[in-house]
């Protein structure tokens, strides 16, 4: 924590310039990588007897193991597979706009909670330990009640260790910064066109502030890259593409409350688009082709609420 501290005081984060897209890319594939990794294992090991259990215990028989890895296939690829279709409920034609980024916005815990629910819902002649469940503690039990005094016991340690976990922190420390910066600078791609500017210091000295708490009470340190991705500021962000959408929807809705003739909601749409895109950055096209086509999406969207 002092360390994470350090570092945003002198501003660390200004090495960021050095590290380009390409090895911030890099390093989320290496993420991506050990995620997957991970998952594999825990599939294949539904297909086995955890160790130290009990194997002549139902069960534990084959069947039932066997059993226990099939649904531990199934609830995964179902959660996987509903997961990354919820991502792009935006584009679907079915629903209302507002359900719809509901879903998208939404859609990976709301899965996880669905396949959760449906993991209970098995027939009642499957023994009770089928599926396998992580057992986690409550806080108030015997067994997770030693790491609330870890506080106390701190200044019982040698000196010498004291030291010694100097080098180790700065291996954590070095992780920490190069892990939590880059997936920040991910997250804020050109591309976005953020308003705000990048705080990169801010996000080490919060990140340092939660390591030091994390390891008052005993718990394993935080670092918060998940927050930190791509997929929750597109989810938070507004967009250009996506501004200039709604308006001409907008734009079009209203001059069909009114009545108005082909010509005059094309050419309100298109005083929209040129309004809208005073900067004049459209690729390659021209701002009245692009509206072209923004219109005919605007209409097929106007087609798709009727």
């Amino acid at each position: 924590a002092v360390m994470l501290f350090l570092m945003a005081m002198f501003n660390a984060a200004a090495a960021l310039n050095r590290f380009t897209r390409f090895a911030g890319e890099l390093f989320g594939m290496l993420i991506t990588i050990l995620f997957m990794q991970e998952a594999i294992k825990g599939m294949l090991s539904e297909f086995s007897v955890p160790e130290g259990k009990d194997q002549s215990l139902p069960i534990y028989q084959f069947q039932w193991v066997y059993i226990n890895g099939l649904l531990g296939i199934i609830f995964s690829m179902g959660l996987l597979y509903t997961a990354l279709k919820s991502r792009s409920a935006r584009s679907s034609l079915y629903g209302a706009g507002w359900l719809r980024n509901v879903i998208a916005d939404y859609g990976v815990p709301l899965m996880v909670i669905l396949w959760t629910a449906l993991s209970y819902s098995l027939p009642t002649k499957i023994p009770s330990g089928v599926p396998r469940r992580l057992f986690t503690p409550l806080p108030w039990e015997p067994k997770s009640l030693q790491h609330w005094t870890v506080a106390k016991e701190l200044f019982s340690v040698p000196l010498a260790y004291i030291l010694l976990a100097i080098v180790p922190a700065m291996m954590v420390a070095g992780l920490y910064f190069f892990d939590h910066s880059v997936a920040s600078q991910m997250a804020q791609q050109k591309e976005f066109n953020l308003k705000n500017p990048s705080a990169y210091h801010y996000d080490i000295l919060v990140l340092s502030f939660s390591v030091l708490i994390c390891g008052l009470l005993g718990i394993p340190p935080s670092n918060g890259v998940l927050p930190q991705a791509p997929m929750h500021t597109r989810s938070l962000a507004v967009l250009r593409r996506q501004a200039l959408r709604k308006q001409m929807v907008r734009t079009a809705k209203e001059g069909m409350m009114n009545n108005a003739s082909s010509s005059e909601v094309y050419g309100k749409m298109q005083e929209v688009f040129i309004k809208m895109d005073d900067k004049g950055n459209v690729s390659s096209h021209s701002p009245k082709h692009a509206c072209k086509n923004h219109m005919i999406s605007a209409l097929l969207l106007k087609t798709i609420y009727l």
